[in-house]
């Protein structure tokens, strides 16, 4: 019922929240993708991730918006997907640093 996917979703967020209070903003993201979206690229910057190799698309929208928007992200757009897993495994070589 709708009361109860509510308080589920408002019980994941407060869950969230509690894990980075420092920099999102939950409150101002749409849905739960987004906030899912939004902690995975946070996560990935505060253990040194900083290059995201994107291929954008309708499931990967959360992610690619929340990594678009995060200050300490750096972005590069690759059209197709196994592309963009070679173009990201040539950055961590080069720079010996994780890319995503």
């Amino acid at each position: 019922d709708a009361d109860a996917e509510y308080d589920e979703c408002t019980y994941k967020m407060r869950t969230f929240s509690a894990l980075f209070p420092e920099r999102l903003e939950f409150s101002r993201l749409a849905n739960l993708n987004a906030v899912q979206g939004a902690a995975a690229v946070e996560e990935c910057v505060r253990h040194g991730v900083d290059r995201f190799v994107l291929c954008p698309g309708s499931r990967s929208t959360p992610l690619t918006i929340a990594a678009a928007r995060h200050p300490g992200v750096r972005t590069v757009v690759a059209h197709d997907e196994r592309a963009a897993g070679f173009l990201a495994v040539g950055y961590a070589r080069a720079a010996r640093k994780a890319a995503a």
